[in-house]
């Protein structure tokens, strides 16, 4: 879920782990449903991605699906 809502808000995958202050390698296997998102970066990734937590942790793509209403709050 994460890698969709980082294509739609068209921000980067080293952008976003930059902000959560993780390598890139480990924010990647977040984006691959490879390791859970940790506790400490979901309030600031929901921030940054415009999405709540709970669409965040979801596996299914946030309502509308068509991408162009998630928008980045920064």
């Amino acid at each position: 879920m994460l890698e969709e809502i980082i294509e739609a808000a068209r921000l980067s995958p080293e952008f976003c782990a930059n902000l959560a202050r993780v390598p890139l390698e480990q924010f990647r296997e977040w984006m691959d449903d490879k390791k859970q998102i940790p506790g400490f970066a979901i309030p600031e990734l929901s921030a940054v991605l415009g999405v709540t937590e709970k669409d965040l942790l979801s596996r299914k793509p946030p309502r509308p699906s068509d991408g162009n209403s998630v928008a980045p709050a920064i």
